[in-house]
């Protein structure tokens, strides 16, 4: 028996109310019913669809695309997909995207079930792994927190470049550093070391906009 049309009226609704994009919507349908399509459901299919929608939207804060996650890692994942997103890899940075990724890795739905350390351990290496492939760029405990933020705004830089953007300055370091100082109001910016921890988060929210803005531009 396939799904009727009023389950399917109601998938689509409850995916806006959740925030899921058309893509994270199909993945879901995949992950769920092995299916692209809400046309392609069973009726079993849709009921299951459904439950699991119905979740995403209680958790849903009045923050669009936020949704409230709790559980011992689900910081340390979070901080990771935000990450992927400012260096381009992830598209979609709301936390609907992010539960989705955590169901494919783990068959878990919700952070707030994520228990297991090696599970947990599972989703953030795998977006690591991700990340590192297509960027370069790799965590390093060692770091301190200043460390690890100029790590990933250098990161940027580079996609960027390689992404068609054309420095004025002849040299790359350089220009980084100048683009910083401009972006954080700098006028006695040496190098980037020099800048706060509160400075570095806003060159990469900069930074981030850029990337996706080119990216958008090559689609």
């Amino acid at each position: 028996m396939t799904a009727s049309a009023a389950q399917r009226g109601l998938i689509h609704a409850l995916s806006k109310q959740a925030g899921l994009g058309e893509g994270e919507r199909r993945e879901l349908l995949r992950t769920i019913a092995g299916v692209s399509s809400t046309t392609e459901l069973s009726g079993g299919g849709a009921a299951a669809v459904i439950d699991r929608l119905k979740e995403l939207s209680s958790w849903q804060s009045p923050t669009k695309g936020a949704i409230r996650l709790d559980g011992p890692y689900a910081g340390k994942i979070r901080a990771t997909w935000i990450t992927g997103h400012q260096l381009g890899m992830v598209r979609d940075r709301t936390d609907a995207a992010m539960l989705a990724f955590v169901l494919r890795q783990t068959g878990i739905s919700h952070t707030r079930w994520l228990r297991d350390a090696d599970a947990a351990r599972k989703v953030v290496e795998a977006l690591k792994g991700w990340i590192e492939r297509e960027s370069g760029w790799a965590y390093d405990d060692a770091l301190t927190p200043l460390g690890h933020k100029l790590t990933i705004l250098r990161a940027q830089w580079a996609r960027l470049i390689r992404l068609g953007l054309r420095p004025r300055a002849g040299n790359a370091d350089w220009a980084l550093e100048g683009y910083a100082a401009a972006t954080v109001g700098r006028t006695n910016l040496m190098t980037l070391g020099d800048l706060a921890e509160a400075e570095a988060d806003q060159v990469i929210a900069a930074l981030g906009r850029k990337i996706h803005k080119l990216q958008a531009g090559k689609a």
